[in-house]
């Protein structure tokens, strides 16, 4: 379907590409005038990207070709480090992640109704499009920013807007969070205890575990030990899933003593399993 004038596209970017050109709604009495907060997002596209742990953006249909940057740039940058999304509530809302010594950083922030992003370094500096190396893109909806060299320490994201948000902080560098699994289940169910393991590459230690909301609010720590397998040490930890969807965050220091954060992308829900 070509775009007419009253479109907008919204691109999730997941394991493979799921896109759409979706059409706008009509304004409710009282909502802003212009793209994107005229229109409606299918939610099917935001549970999609959540689901699996990809990208959604909304591009105007001139900006269309800023998904391919987006796509290009998360490929590289396969750490995550933050990932909070959701409905987005009134009000200046901040995010923080401790990032160690990485070779760059990917930065995607998509507000529906967008009012204000801003990016602060670990020194308190406003992240500036004119910075040196900073690959900035100021779009409609959200921000699509490569940084390479960032400095360790403790970032942070600040929006305010509303409607469907989604905010992620990627990593180009040698510590990852591998795939997690669960038993005896397979995937977490509410009611029914469950084993979660996972592995770290790039070398870790003093580890810690959390489970947070979409939202990324805090829902309890993860009491984690190591267990020595065949294909090497991998850290479990008994869980008691949510009746909310969640993640699991990774906290600990890096090689060279860092603090770090790295969370497991996919957001589960344990109320739709069977």
């Amino acid at each position: 379907m070509m775009p007419g004038p009253r479109t907008i596209g919204a691109i999730a970017l997941a394991a493979s590409c799921a896109c759409a050109v979706l059409t706008a709604q009509d304004q409710q009495p009282g909502a802003r005038l212009g793209w994107p907060c005229a229109g409606r997002a299918d939610p099917t596209y935001f549970k999609l990207a959540e689901a699996t742990g990809g990208q959604f953006f909304l591009f105007h249909p001139s900006e269309v070709n800023d998904s391919g940057r987006l796509m290009a740039a998360s490929m590289t940058h396969s750490a995550t480090v933050l990932r909070a999304g959701g409905q987005l509530s009134a009000g200046l809302h901040e995010f923080s992640a401790r990032v160690d010594h990485v070779d760059s950083l990917l930065f995607s922030i998509a507000v529906q109704c967008l009012d204000i992003v801003e990016i602060v370094r670990p020194s308190g500096a406003l992240l500036q499009a004119s910075d040196p190396g900073v690959d900035y893109h100021q779009l409609e909806a959200g921000r699509i920013i490569t940084l390479p060299h960032p400095d360790p320490g403790l970032w942070k994201v600040r929006v305010s807007g509303s409607r469907l948000f989604l905010a992620v902080i990627q990593a180009n560098g040698a510590l990852s969070l591998g795939t997690l699994t669960f038993a005896p289940t397979g995937s977490p169910r509410t009611g029914v205890a469950q084993v979660v393991r996972f592995r770290l590459g790039g070398g870790a230690d003093d580890v810690h575990a959390r489970l947070v909301t979409q939202g990324f609010k805090d829902l309890g720590a993860v009491p984690l030990r190591i267990e020595r397998t065949d294909l090497g040490d991998e850290f479990a930890g008994e869980i008691h899933p949510p009746t909310v969807p969640f993640r699991l965050v990774i906290t600990g220091r890096d090689a060279d003593g860092l603090p770090f954060q790295r969370v497991h992308a996919q957001l589960f829900d344990p109320r739709q399993q069977p």
